[in-house]
């Protein structure tokens, strides 16, 4: 079976709701990490990552290649919410991760 790495940091991680979406395609926990960027929040509910200055922790998962479409349902990429992205940890891991198309959190000061 092939298999790839994603990096989650909102609701898929462990002792979260929708970490069952993982446990039911055999996730092997790989570890935890961090990737650039910044969280924000999505539909005023779900955290979502955006590309930026910062580093966001979350896990990392061995997970079948067919396991990624799955996750993009659950991620609602069809939908515009999210999309999938290839992105290197801070522990030099190549993950799939997803990040929001939709910036609700706007707390960043502007500079002229």
């Amino acid at each position: 079976m092939e298999t790839t790495k994603v990096f989650v940091y909102g609701t898929l991680r462990k002792d979260e709701p929708a970490h069952g979406h993982l446990e039911r395609m055999d996730a092997k926990f790989l570890g935890y990490d961090t990737v650039c960027g910044r969280k924000t929040t999505v539909y005023g509910r779900y955290p979502g990552l955006i590309k930026g200055f910062g580093l966001v922790s979350g896990e990392v998962y061995e997970i079948p290649l067919t396991g990624l479409l799955l996750l993009d349902t659950y991620e609602s990429v069809d939908h515009g919410a999210y999309y999938r992205e290839k992105v290197t940890t801070s522990g030099g891991l190549r993950v799939w991760t997803y990040f929001a198309t939709i910036e609700e959190d706007k707390e960043l000061t502007r500079i002229a």
